[in-house]
């Protein structure tokens, strides 16, 4: 035992120009270099006892180096270099083995998703990453509002479980999607907005409605109407319940003052989304 001690709480460890303990450093293990190095001192050999990894400490990495290398090598501008994405790649692979395993504890996934909060962590397409809340699981055309989460994770059941439990859900909830209405709404009243800019909002507002009322017909869910906002033919964003679907298509004297929807709302998503259509304030039209 005191040899133990000694060999574990002694500063006798070299690595670089400074003598360490056991605790401070970590051995040159190819499988572990990516998954630390940011972190902790490296010696430049490998020990490949394992009695003597196991007396030094060294079988598994602690979780909270994990951490801390995962925090060290997120980009502050993305795309990050090839060998921080190894880096984040291999930490990521090691978080789903040990989430699969059953290895890492719910404290161990909150002090993770503590660490991480604000930042932009989850792996995307092209080498990006972003913020949790515009990740998702699976592919959905929402346009840049929402993106998926890097298919060489999501292919993996076993990842997609971890990216479940750190909070990244299938498809965005509602309140995501009325989250990017507002934003839409605010965009499109700005003045120096272009009408390319325009379109483009436009085109992402019909897209994110299609989501929000996606199984609507079959499942009626409890959206709160309140907060979905609609582009009307004035090219802003109008509550739904106050905007008429435009069945008439001519213009009538004294319908200025009528929000109507934009000619890109088909006739089957206003009806899907429940729009008011323009004859009933005009049954005069129809006789």
């Amino acid at each position: 035992m005191e040899v133990v001690r000694a060999i574990t709480s002694q500063q006798w460890l070299l690595a670089g120009d400074t003598y360490y303990c056991s605790s401070q450093v970590w051995d040159s293990r190819l499988s572990d270099t990516f998954l630390c190095d940011r972190v902790l001192p490296l010696v430049d050999y490998v020990v490949s006892s394992g009695s003597l990894r196991k007396m030094l400490g060294w079988q598994t990495l602690p979780f909270d180096i994990l951490q801390r290398q995962y925090l060290a090598v997120l980009p502050a501008i993305t795309p990050p270099s090839t060998a921080d994405m190894e880096r984040m790649t291999r930490i990521i692979q090691e978080l789903t083995h040990r989430f699969d395993n059953k290895k890492c504890t719910e404290n161990d996934l909150r002090s993770l998703a503590q660490a991480l909060d604000g930042k932009a962590w989850v792996p995307v397409s092209d080498g990006h990453y972003l913020s949790p809340h515009r990740t998702i699981l699976q592919h959905a055309d929402l346009g840049s509002c929402f993106h998926q989460v890097s298919h060489a994770f999501v292919a993996d059941p076993r990842a997609a479980r971890f990216f479940r439990a750190m909070g990244i859900p299938d498809r965005p909830s509602h309140e995501a999607l009325y989250i990017e209405l507002d934003d839409i709404s605010f965009k499109l009243e700005k003045n120096d907005i272009d009408g390319h800019a325009k379109r483009n909002l436009i085109s992402t507002s019909l897209k994110i409605l299609r989501e929000v009322f996606r199984h609507e017909s079959s499942a009626p869910q409890h959206l709160d109407r309140s907060r979905i906002l609609i582009p009307t033919s004035s090219n802003v964003l109008n509550p739904i319940d106050s905007t008429f679907f435009n069945d008439l298509g001519s213009d009538i004297t004294g319908d200025e003052d009528i929000a109507l929807a934009h000619p890109d709302i088909s006739a089957s998503l206003a009806e899907t989304m429940g729009l008011v259509r323009r004859r009933t304030i005009y049954p005069e039209a129809y006789s």
